[in-house]
């Protein structure tokens, strides 16, 4: 009797053991894929944040008058012989007028 009461207690125990063990790994895939929902959400933002600031630029560039765009490719090219130029709000603008004639334009 004593043993049969024994090796259901240690059945009960590791059934207790073997549901923690499934209950860690349920909450660590649970909080995997919450960080990953947050990491998602987050470069979502940053996509919208540089998609709204390019058509800003895009917007500025085509308001401008020729002399003014002359003006901003001079301070750019000035810029790229710094190394400076890739933070440059007409980065885009600057680079596409440059390459014109060497990639097939």
């Amino acid at each position: 009797m004593f043993n049969a009461i024994s090796s259901f207690m240690r059945s009960l125990l590791g059934a207790q053991q073997s549901a923690a063990v499934l209950f860690q790994e349920q909450a660590g895939a649970q909080a995997d894929a919450w960080l990953d929902h947050l990491a998602l959400v987050e470069h979502q933002a940053e996509h919208g944040r540089l998609q709204a600031e390019r058509a800003k630029a895009r917007a500025a560039w085509a308001a401008m008058s020729d002399d003014e765009r002359g003006a901003v490719l001079d301070w750019c090219d000035r810029l790229d012989a710094e190394g400076r130029l890739e933070d440059h709000q007409f980065f885009e603008q600057w680079l596409a007028l440059r390459m014109q004639g060497y990639v097939g334009d």
